[in-house]
C-alpha cells in the first residue's frame, strides 16, 4: 500500500475527487477547486490510498510545526481492511516532528449520524490519538480536536485555520462548501 500523489483529472483524480464528494457533508467540504490548487504544494498534499487499485484518499495540510489531517476517507468496498491503519501510520511518519491533529465531527448523543461518529471516534483512539478539545467555527460548526503526539494549543489552532483562511484555501473560517444543517 502507498500514497500517490492526486491531481485534477489525472490517474486516481476522478476516483479521489467522487469520493470525497460522497464521503463528507457538504458544509465540511472546502470547494474542490481549492483543493486541487492547493495539491502538490508546499502547503498541501492530495493523496490516493493505493493497492492495486483505488482504495481511499487523504488530504494533508503543512505549516511550521503543524501537520493537518484534513481528510481521510477509504472507499465503501475497502473498509475494514486495514487501509485507514496503515494510512494513518505513514501520515504520522510523514508527520515527523511537528504536531499532527485533525478535526471531527463531536460525539454528540443527539446526532443523526451517532454510530458513524462513535465509530470514527474509536478508530482514532485505537490509532493513537487523543481527543484534545472541542472547536467551534464562527458558523457554529463544532468539531471534536484530535492530536498525536504533541498536542495543538487552542491558539495554534485557531491561527493555523486563519492562515488557511488569509492564503485562499478555506473560504472562510471554517471549511464550509455548503449550507450549514440546522439543528
Amino acid at each position: 500500500m502507498r500514497l500517490v500523489p492526486v491531481r485534477e483529472g489525472t490517474g486516481y483524480g476522478v476516483s479521489a475527487d467522487a469520493l470525497y464528494l460522497g464521503a463528507f457533508p457538504e458544509y465540511e467540504r472546502i470547494p474542490m477547486e481549492n483543493l486541487h490548487r492547493f495539491a502538490g504544494t508546499d502547503l498541501a498534499e492530495y493523496y490516493a490510498i493505493e493497492d492495486d487499485g483505488f482504495r481511499g484518499l487523504a488530504y494533508t495540510v503543512t505549516h511550521g510545526d503543524v501537520f493537518f489531517l484534513l481528510y481521510l476517507a477509504v472507499s465503501p468496498s475497502s473498509r475494514g481492511k486495514g487501509y485507514g491503519s496503515r494510512t494513518l501510520d505513514i501520515i504520522k511518519g510523514m508527520a515527523g516532528g511537528r504536531k499532527l491533529f485533525l478535526n471531527m465531527e463531536p460525539v454528540d448523543p443527539g446526532a443523526e449520524n451517532l454510530k458513524q461518529r462513535e465509530a470514527r471516534r474509536e478508530f482514532y483512539l485505537r490509532n493513537g490519538f487523543r481527543e484534545e478539545r472541542e472547536y467551534v467555527t464562527s458558523e457554529g460548526i463544532s468539531y471534536t480536536v484530535m492530536t498525536w503526539g504533541e498536542p495543538i494549543s487552542e491558539e495554534e489552532n485557531r491561527a493555523f485555520i486563519r492562515y488557511l483562511v488569509e492564503v485562499g484555501m478555506f473560504p472562510e473560517e471554517g471549511r464550509r462548501d455548503g449550507p450549514v444543517p440546522e439543528d
